[in-house]
């Protein structure tokens, strides 16, 4: 009868070869927390494509605004109210002036235009962009747009 119980031993032991109900919880909440981590980063990755696909367009928006302002004439970038301007420029560009950014719903871009300080043949020319991304708004104001992310000065010479 020795036997007997030896073969039940052996048949015991094949039947503790799976896995407890316990270790398959604990197995299965690890692989969900890691799971929800990546799809949290996946969304994540969604705003960010948004968020730069925006900044692109309104860098490009400023971009062709100040090559409107550059291939102007040098009389009609002023500092003060455009008063002389429109009889003798197609397009003068004043300080504060907004224009809009394509391809972007809500968005505006800010001119500044004031003299570099020494000089009376140099202006300085610095064009704003703020606009919303996914109803996050990207600068400080869409009316006032003063400081934003999507900034670029540059020095016009006459």
């Amino acid at each position: 009868m020795p036997a007997m119980g030896h073969r039940r031993a052996l048949m015991m032991k094949s039947l503790n070869k799976g896995f407890s109900l316990i270790e398959l919880l604990v197995t299965m909440t690890i692989l969900a927390f890691c799971l929800c981590g990546l799809l949290a980063t996946y969304i994540n990755l969604f705003f960010l494509t948004d968020l730069s696909r925006d900044t692109t367009l309104a860098t490009n928006a400023c971009l062709a605004k100040l090559e409107e302002i550059k291939n102007s004439t040098f009389g009609c970038i002023s500092e003060s109210a455009c008063v002389s301007c429109p009889g003798t420029c197609p397009s003068c560009f004043c300080d504060q002036g907004t224009f809009s950014l394509p391809g972007i719903a809500e968005g505006t871009g800010k001119i500044h235009i004031g003299l570099a300080p020494g000089y009376t043949n140099l202006k300085t020319v610095r064009v704003v962009a703020c606009f919303k991304s996914r109803n996050r708004l990207i600068g400080n104001d869409l009316a006032n747009c003063e400081s934003s992310p999507v900034e670029i000065d540059t020095l016009i010479a006459q």
